[in-house]
């Protein structure tokens, strides 16, 4: 898992950000131009601190959910980063998600219902108008079907998008797809999810991070981190 940082707390704090759904950082955003998303781009550009996996292990050790959800719905939250007058700045966005399948779970992971909220990123607002401030490497869509890697939150929302790019637009055949070029999001899409269930439940994990998979959400993410960092190995890009 890369972030720009080697310290696992400033992974949890960008964890913490998507979490709360724009309700600190976001209002050190320039907002003048939208953040929109063009393919092909790097999914986690638009927040240096958002995690981005490395391998296929890193999929499995910070995952506890391998899902496809249906999002109907969306909602502003948190308008407290609006200033001037006209208003401008960021809003957070909620968005409601209905579980249609569970491809993988991580042995031990709480189970996921069949309906949550989550971040859904945030609007930028300018001259009235409201555009999309992408964070999480895709514009979640209502009424679009996606696969997605979820994991428990410990702040803020229940569920939270695992790492950048880590949602999957399904094409007609139910396959994933992806405007992504990070290596994993790339090394998934063509792939069924029970095709992806089945690649991520043959990947071994590192032998530091076994005794660590009981941990919930964000305290295995970060334990993991620190495992990895003390034998020296890079968590930055």
């Amino acid at each position: 898992m890369r972030t720009t940082s080697r310290s696992p707390v400033v992974l949890v704090l960008a964890v913490a950000f998507l979490a709360t759904a724009c309700g600190g950082g976001a209002r050190d955003l320039v907002v003048s131009e939208p953040a929109t998303a063009v393919a092909p781009y790097n999914c986690h550009a638009n927040w240096d601190s958002l995690m981005s996996w490395d391998d296929l292990a890193d999929v499995v050790m910070f995952t506890d959910h391998f899902a496809v959800v249906t999002v109907v719905a969306e909602r502003e939250w948190n308008r407290d980063n609006l200033r001037g007058d006209p208003l401008e700045g960021s809003i957070g966005r909620v968005v409601a998600m209905v579980t249609t399948d569970v491809a993988w779970t991580r042995p031990g992971a709480p189970a996921l219902p069949t309906s949550f909220d989550t971040s859904g990123d945030a609007w930028a607002l300018k001259d009235g108008v409201k555009r999309p401030l992408v964070f999480s490497g895709l514009w979640r869509e209502v009424g679009q079907t996606y696969a997605v890697a979820l994991t428990e939150s410990a702040t803020g929302f229940d569920w939270y998008q695992t790492a950048a790019g880590a949602a999957w637009p399904l094409d007609a055949e139910g396959r994933l797809t992806t405007p992504c070029r990070e290596a994993v999001a790339v090394e998934l899409a063509g792939r069924t999810p029970g095709e992806v269930a089945a690649l991520l439940e043959a990947t071994p994990i590192p032998d530091y991070a076994v005794d660590l998979m009981d941990l919930a959400g964000l305290e295995r993410i970060e334990a993991v981190m620190a495992a990895r960092a003390a034998l020296g190995e890079p968590n930055d890009e």
